[in-house]
């Protein structure tokens, strides 16, 4: 899912499912330059920096993820 609010878009993804699935998100079609993914990792939650493109997301079971790109 993916929503624009004050110049900025966010983009959810959520794991109904028990095990891992990985997902290639598209990120060319927002006229965006970058932003910072949050997700559940190994450690508990993880913070990365994402550029225009394609941004490979790991999520586990029942986790999900979001991006605040700007």
């Amino acid at each position: 899912m993916a929503r624009r609010g004050g110049g900025k878009w966010y983009v959810a993804g959520i794991n109904g499912e028990e095990g891992e699935r990985k997902v290639t998100v598209d990120l060319a079609g927002l006229g965006v330059k970058q932003g910072r993914l949050i997700g559940e990792g190994a450690g508990g939650w993880e913070e990365r920096a994402v550029t225009v493109g394609r941004a490979e997301v790991t999520m586990p079971g029942h986790g999900g993820f979001v991006m605040e790109m700007e």
